[in-house]
């Protein structure tokens, strides 16, 4: 059995519809559909938007990883290679060049990584530990 529309339904009650109506009727359901969401893990509604918390300024900042280290030293050469090329264009060069690198060409990047890496998650513990208890809880 076919569900009939609002206007089909007040058409067939011999009711009159203005098409505002119908018009406020779509939109309303509309918006609902768009403010509120199913969250996977409880299957719940909740609202769309959520709040970020802020980041401490005293945290200690993340390490870059390898492609960012590599592409901080090499960055100035591919700008002079390619004059007048926009940001973009250096980033793909740069990505492309890093791609086409081996395992060994790799390495030095992976092992300033891994050292910066472990220096980081130092000075996480040291934070974690200066912080005062409220903060823990955030």
């Amino acid at each position: 059995m076919r569900r009939l529309s609002i206007a089909e339904e007040l058409e067939s009650n011999d009711a009159s519809l203005d098409s505002h109506d119908v018009e406020d009727h779509e939109n309303y359901n509309h918006s609902i559909k768009h403010t509120k969401k199913i969250t996977k893990k409880s299957g719940t509604q909740q609202n769309a938007k959520k709040t970020q918390s802020k980041k401490d300024p005293n945290a200690p900042k993340a390490p870059m990883n390898a492609y960012l280290l590599f592409a901080e030293a090499h960055r100035a050469k591919v700008r002079a290679t390619m004059p007048g090329a926009t940001a973009a264009e250096v980033a793909k060069r740069l990505a492309e060049q890093w791609r086409q690198m081996s395992a060994e060409e790799k390495e030095p990047y992976e092992r300033k990584y891994r050292a910066a890496k472990k220096q980081y998650e130092r000075e996480m513990a040291e934070y974690r530990a200066k912080r005062p208890l409220a903060q823990h809880n955030e």
